[in-house]
């Protein structure tokens, strides 16, 4: 059975393992038995029946997905991206997941790892061999916080405060008593003042530490699930790093590394969700915008078409009748 050619191997060729060749792509850096793209393609024609000859069952039912969260053995409750695509957003889910599938050949696992390594916290040409490259995404991690895992996580160091929004805040099914009010308002570079509608304290857990966080619960459209500041990356004995893609922590113990990972695909997924509304937004301002009227040309003096003026088509036909009578009447102040 012959595949069509598949799209070639963006790793830079100097990046690659030699010692790896992939059949499929025929090319080297993986080997066919850990080929995704490959994985994929039998799947997908799998799907289609193209490939029943060869199943010893006639139907090849596709794995369900499971949660792959847990704490202690248990799943968690996992909330997801507060985005979405509106119900009449006409672009369809074929051409959304096709724009959206060279980001998804290079997700990586967002679960913490541990790295054994020395307690110096660097950064080096190794951590980027799992980075699509180049890139200007921000650090987007998943965090368990009280008892759910959160995605779209935003790790801004930039930011002094840990901010949740009420609706990420509503699927934590917290008592809204917990919320102590604030009279601090949150400070947007340009000066744009957020009155926020309380601070909560929380727990979070990453990297073998469970923290109680201070969050400021805001009522905006929020940008990601969570945005954790500066405090909570110092706290964590951490750095962060876009670039690499990765939160680097020390144990509790100071005697290993921990990385939080970065996930790329939400990264971008969310990206392009917002250019979509930005344009969506942009599309409804001009559609508001009023449009340019037509001007009609009017004979000033009936049958001399040297002498014209002109007038708006929207009128209403007795209007415009009316009008017209008025211009010819007075036809010398149009001289």
């Amino acid at each position: 059975m012959k595949f069509a050619a598949p799209q070639p191997i963006r790793q830079p060729l100097e990046q690659r393992d030699k010692s790896k060749h992939c059949a499929y792509h025929r090319d080297y850096g993986h080997m066919t038995n850990d080929c995704r793209s490959l994985r994929r393609k039998v799947e997908n024609m799998l799907l289609r029946g193209e490939l029943a000859d060869y199943l010893t069952t006639k139907e090849y039912v596709k794995p369900r997905e499971t949660n792959p969260w847990s704490v202690d053995g248990n799943q968690v409750k996992v909330i997801h991206a507060i985005h979405g695509r509106s119900e009449d957003d006409q672009e369809s889910d074929e051409v959304y997941r096709s724009r959206l599938r060279i980001t998804h050949k290079l997700r990586l696992s967002s679960v913490n790892t541990i790295v054994s390594r020395s307690i110096n916290i660097r950064f080096g040409d190794g951590d980027l061999s799992i980075v699509q490259l180049s890139h200007e995404d921000p650090l987007v991690i998943s965090l368990l916080v009280v008892n759910c895992m959160i995605k779209r996580v935003l790790i801004d160091p930039w930011s002094s405060a840990n901010i949740i929004a009420k609706t990420v805040f509503e699927q934590l099914e917290i008592p809204s008593l917990s919320v102590r009010p604030t009279f601090s308002p949150l400070m947007g570079f340009d000066g744009t003042k957020v009155d926020p509608l309380g601070v909560i304290d929380l727990s979070v857990t990453a990297a073998k530490r469970t923290l109680k966080e201070n969050f400021v619960l805001t009522e905006i459209h929020p940008s990601y699930n969570l945005i954790m500041g500066r405090g909570w990356i110092h706290r964590m004995n951490g750095v962060s790093s876009t670039l690499h893609q990765v939160m680097r922590c020390l144990s509790p113990d100071g005697k290993e590394v921990i990385d939080l990972r970065g996930d790329q695909v939400a990264a971008k997924e969310y990206y392009m969700l917002t250019q979509n509304e930005a344009k969506k937004a942009e599309d409804e301002a001009e559609a508001k915008k009023p449009t340019e009227e037509s001007l009609e040309a009017v004979e000033v003096i009936l049958g001399d078409p040297r002498k014209i003026t002109y007038m708006g088509s929207s009128p209403i036909a007795e209007e415009k009748e009316a009008l017209i009578k008025v211009i010819r009447r007075n036809a010398d102040a149009f001289a």
